[in-house]
């Protein structure tokens, strides 16, 4: 009699465990499908099984558990649900997170881009006469270009990091 009582806990606990996996996964699909195969063997399964493969089946729902099961079926799915909820927000948080990093990313480069437009014009602090009369550029003058377009290049590189780590946000 005990073994008949152990087998049959057994039984309802690999039946509740199937039913919240299946409405854990998706709250819509509220069955389980119990069938035993043409090879005698019994499964279980949140889809129906194919035609001519199986015969017995039974569908089991929250509503077909005893009124114990079912309360602890509820309780349970609404700590699944709670659980998948906070595991929603979470991932909700870095996504705004790796968002915000993309977007100032994009200002920085969008102002080192600015800098480099304005700070490659030349200005008359930037020219030194030469002898004959004519003029050329200080080495101040390519130093600071350099300067900008070394910003630029690490604004982009900044830019193309954020945008990795919002596509590896799970």
């Amino acid at each position: 009699m005990h073994a008949n009582r152990a087998g049959r806990l057994a039984y309802a606990m690999a039946i509740t465990g199937l039913l919240f996996m299946s409405l854990a996964h998706a709250q819509t699909q509220t069955k389980i499908y119990k069938w035993t195969g043409t090879d005698g063997v019994t499964s279980y399964s949140q889809t129906p099984p194919e035609e001519g493969r199986s015969r017995d089946t039974q569908v089991i729902t929250v509503e077909t558990l005893p009124l114990e099961q079912q309360q602890a079926a509820r309780r349970m799915l609404a700590h699944m649900q709670g659980k998948a909820d906070a595991q929603a927000a979470a991932i909700r948080k870095r996504y705004a997170q790796a968002d915000q990093n993309v977007e100032r990313a994009l200002q920085d480069l969008q102002r080192a881009e600015s800098g480099l437009r304005h700070g490659s014009q030349s200005v008359g602090s930037d020219f030194i006469g030469n002898v004959g009369g004519g003029v050329r550029l200080r080495e101040s003058y390519f130093d600071r270009v350099a300067r900008l377009e070394a910003k630029v290049k690490d604004a982009r590189q900044a830019l193309d990091d954020a945008y990795a780590a919002r596509n590896a946000v799970r």
